[in-house]
């Protein structure tokens, strides 16, 4: 029998050490929290020195694991390639202090993935092979979560070979092709960075289906923010695309049946939206594109897709451009201040739904619109121009939008009279007006009530800031700052009954709280013309210009009105 014993000095050696493994472990633990879910299994750690019982390799840590392990990745820089074969959570302690480098090893990726199941978050990634498909991260296995990390200085950002797969809140940049390059299906990719690929697009979806693409930020690429090549039924909302350097913001080519939706398409050299070579039934709709050469760009051979309820603004050359496509379904969409507003070399695209639905807003329309009827020979006015737009010879817009499409409005640079003719959940004026914040500098409505008015100056001193909160019944001025103006987005509850505005004797500044365009006579509905009121006037910001209204002059939807009343009444304005 081995005889044990040792010192007091020794033993206090031992507790010493043990505790300061335990502190160790603890400060380790409490440094990765945030990334920690729920640790499973054993834990292993990693530090750079593999100092009191830490691993020093990644890679050694993975080995000595099992499935439903976790490894805890301690700050510092790791030159290897790591493969991970194991189902395990590796978790780094942040992806700018936890930098896995690999050294640009022939053939391989930076960390590779070949096991179901794994989950990777907070590690840094650079120096990929530079060669073929290899990149920081190469997933090959399903299952996996890649999240909170940062990988940049490699040949592409994350390559998925396999899926389905969740990519999510991770930072891809400064890598030689696509910071994503999805090569698999079924996968969800959301709330990413792709930035300054030097070659190549933020996201390609090469020869893929049913994945869902969200939330992602694709800025200064080379080519494309996202591109789609022979990718079909795929769905892309809420992205934004910009200042790609040679191409397009979102690329469609040979690709069908994909929804896209939402997204923010601006200031990229070529195109917002391409649909290119037989990309077929896709549609994009509520898509916001602005600042680049094109809109919307469809060109050979792209048939049968559906264009609606987007906002083209001040794009350089064209809002449209369609070339040798047939068949293409284009309405509802708000055409604004576009170099060219459309181009269609062919007579058999639609641009417009018909008659009642209506076609595109333009904002270059000259027509006037006062009759309805599929002939628009017969008042009342319904919301349509009574004459088309015409694109070229052979193409026109049959039923144009005298307003923009949606809760928007077109506001002009200086002052603008409005209302919102919804009902707001919250009235605050910041919240009123949060999609134009940073547009505007002023807002006063004056109070009939008490003869007196309120006013938003945030430049100004106290006493001229005492409006606070804006709602549905009272019209407004707005001073824009915005050079050309700015597309208000309001939002609210359509009223279910008539609204009831209050009248003061004398001026009364008021909204028009209806969606339905009424004449004067209908409009007033309860009160009379030239008994109850004696005046009404509005001011068109567009050309800077007062307007009295007569008995066959309708009420607008968003418009604000100055009410003459002889008399105190109440209005109550007709659904």
């Amino acid at each position: 029998m081995k005889h044990i014993a040792f010192s007091m000095r020794r033993g206090i050696a031992v507790v010493w050490i043990s505790t300061i493994l335990l502190l160790s472990s603890f400060v380790l633990i409490h440094e990765l929290s945030d990334h920690i879910a729920e640790v499973k299994g054993a834990i292993y750690y990693v530090n750079e020195t593999g100092s009191f019982g830490a691993f020093s390799s990644i890679q050694d840590a993975i080995n000595a694991s099992s499935d439903g392990d976790t490894i805890l990745v301690y700050e510092g820089i790791y030159h290897e390639n790591v493969l991970v074969n194991k189902r395990v959570s590796l978790i780094g302690s942040g992806s700018e202090t936890t930098i896995i480098d690999g050294g640009w090893k022939d053939h391989q990726n930076v960390v590779t993935i070949i096991t179901n199941g794994v989950n990777m978050s907070g590690f840094g990634m650079i120096n990929s092979y530079m060669g073929h498909e290899f990149g920081g991260i190469g997933v090959y296995s399903s299952d996996n979560t890649i999240s909170d990390n940062h990988c940049w200085s490699n040949l592409y950002g994350c390559i998925l070979f396999a899926g389905p797969n969740r990519v999510c809140n991770n930072s891809f940049s400064d890598n030689e092709r696509d910071g994503i390059f999805v090569k698999s299906s079924g996968n969800v990719i959301e709330n990413n960075t792709c930035s300054n690929s030097f070659d190549r697009d933020g996201i390609w979806l090469y020869i893929c289906t049913d994945n869902i693409v969200s939330n992602n930020t694709c800025s200064g690429n080379s080519k494309n923010g996202i591109s789609l090549y022979q990718s079909h039924n795929n769905i892309l909302f809420n992205n934004k695309c910009n200042n790609s350097t040679l191409y397009d913001g979102l690329l469609i080519y040979q690709s069908s049946n994909n929804t896209l939706w939402n997204n923010t398409l601006s200031s990229n050299n070529r195109g917002g939206f391409v649909l290119s070579h037989f990309s077929d039934n896709n549609t994009l709709f509520n898509n916001i594109l602005t600042g680049s050469n094109v809109g919307v760009d469809i060109h050979d051979n792209c048939s049968i897709n559906t264009v609606r309820s987007n906002n083209l603004i001040e794009n350089t050359a064209y809002g449209f451009y369609m070339s040798d496509s047939p068949g293409n379904r284009i309405y509802h969409n708000n055409v604004i201040d576009n170099a060219v507003q459309a181009y269609d070399d062919r007579s058999d695209n639609y641009w417009d739904d018909g008659y009642p639905s209506g076609g595109n807003y333009w904002s270059d329309y000259g027509g006037i619109d006062m009759n309805s009827t599929p002939a628009q020979d017969a008042p009342p006015p319904d919301g349509l121009g009574d004459t088309p737009y015409e694109i070229d010879p052979d193409s026109a817009d049959n039923y144009p939008l005298i307003s923009p499409f949606g809760n928007l409005a077109l506001l002009y640079e200086g002052w603008n009279l409005i209302s919102i003719p919804l009902i707001q959940s919250d009235t605050s004026l910041d919240a009123c007006l949060s999609s134009i914040t940073g547009s505007y500098d002023a807002v006063q409505w004056f109070d009939a009530g008490f003869g007196s008015w309120k006013h938003t100056h945030p430049s100004k001193p106290f006493h001229l800031n005492d409006l606070s909160e804006i709602e549905h019944t009272i019209g407004f001025w707005i001073h824009i700052t915005e050079p050309g103006g700015v597309l208000f987005e309001y939002s609210g509850i359509q009223p279910t009954s008539n609204q009831s505005i209050s009248l003061s004797f004398g001026w009364n500044m008021v909204g028009y709280p209806s969606l339905t365009r009424n004449n004067m006579t209908n409009g007033l509905n309860n009160i009379s013309f030239g008994t109850d009121v004696d005046c009404i006037h509005w001011y068109d910001a567009a050309d800077k210009t007062w307007h009295f209204m007569g008995p066959d002059d309708y009420f607008i939807p968003g418009r604000g009105y100055w009410v003459h009343a002889k008399v105190e009444a109440t209005w109550e304005v007709p659904l």
